[in-house]
């Protein structure tokens, strides 16, 4: 009779059997049952798929009596994993109405809101490929920027919702360490698998000075013998702006423009003075490191006559100034 009754169970529900069964109760975050959940189990390179039912759960069967194993499942924008182990000693039960395991093992199988993992380790070439550990680490994935900073391994990970970043959305991964920096960047292939991108860091190129156009040589004094002159004022005008300086020991002189000021193709004028004596040049398209060397002049003083307030003609009461371009007048 019993055989029997067994029988018709079989017949009615047409139930399989398999040596063992994986009971998985699929439910969100905070314990709502998942109604057509997806669920893949893998139990020793078997794959079981199917949808949760009404109730949450879903029953995987197997021909192997015990196994590890690994679930997975994913429901509109949720997804979860789960992982554990199967074996003998349970007793026999009717896992299923389709379903029917002398083995039987439960698992609880949680969704969440599916994240996008990124991952990786930061290695510098400078250093021979060591891996490098507090490496600043910044992942932009479809415009959202996340920052974490690589473990004492080199290892970094860092984790998108679903809804930040998917699948054929761009990215790009920038490490920096001390004056060492790298970066990489590509397209999001497979938001479950998550994407592994190591990156290689190298040291920083030096900061790279901004081209001066030089103004230098040697100011001589004519009227002297050609001696060098020392201390001489020597001003250069370049594109309205002026620079200034004095000639050393040796009597010479440079002057320097930032090309954003002063370029090879800009007018200039240099002027060397001391006391009275002068030299003016003018020219174009001045060379980087030219040397242009100045030969100083006597310059006559201008004479100007000023009253002296008193009485009496004002030719006896003049008073004889001298002046010139780079000196107060004074009294002679």
């Amino acid at each position: 009779m019993g055989a029997f009754l067994f029988m018709m169970l079989v017949s009615a529900y047409s139930v399989v059997f398999y040596p063992m069964a994986i009971n998985v109760n699929v439910a969100y975050e905070n314990g709502s049952i998942v109604d057509g959940a997806n669920v893949t189990v893998t139990c020793g390179g078997v794959d079981f798929s199917g949808k949760s039912d009404s109730v949450g759960e879903f029953v995987a069967g197997f021909e192997s009596e015990s196994c590890d194993y690994d679930i997975k499942g994913d429901f509109g924008s949720y997804y979860g994993t789960q992982s554990g182990s199967c074996s003998s000693g349970v007793d026999f039960t009717v896992a299923d109405a389709v379903i029917i395991g002398t083995i039987s093992c439960d698992a609880d199988l949680v969704l969440n809101n599916k994240y996008v993992d990124f991952y990786g380790v930061i290695y510098n070439t400078t250093n021979g490929g060591d891996v490098v550990a507090g490496a600043d680490v910044g992942v932009v994935c479809d415009g959202v920027l996340l920052n974490t900073t690589s473990d004492s391994l080199g290892e970094y990970v860092v984790s998108f919702l679903e809804s930040d970043c998917e699948n054929g959305d761009g990215y790009s991964v920038y490490a920096v360490s001390g004056d060492s920096e790298g970066t990489e960047s590509g397209v999001v292939a497979d938001a479950v698998e998550g994407v592994n991108v190591d990156v290689v860091i190298v040291k920083a190129d030096e900061p790279v000075e901004e081209v001066s156009i030089l103004f230098r040589g040697v100011v001589y004094n004519v009227t002297l013998s050609g001696e060098v002159v020392q201390s001489a004022v020597v001003r250069v005008t370049c594109n309205g702006v002026v620079n200034e300086t004095l000639s050393d020991e040796n009597g010479s002189y440079s002057v320097s423009f930032l090309e954003s000021v002063c370029s090879g193709y800009d007018l200039f004028s240099i002027k060397g003075i001391k006391g009275k004596y002068s030299e003016s040049l003018n020219g174009l398209n001045v060379s980087d490191g030219t040397i242009i060397d100045l030969v100083l002049n006597y310059v006559a003083p201008v004479v100007v006559a000023k009253s002296s307030g008193g009485g009496g003609s004002a030719a006896a009461c003049a008073t004889r100034w001298t002046c010139d371009e780079w000196s107060e007048c004074s009294s002679a």
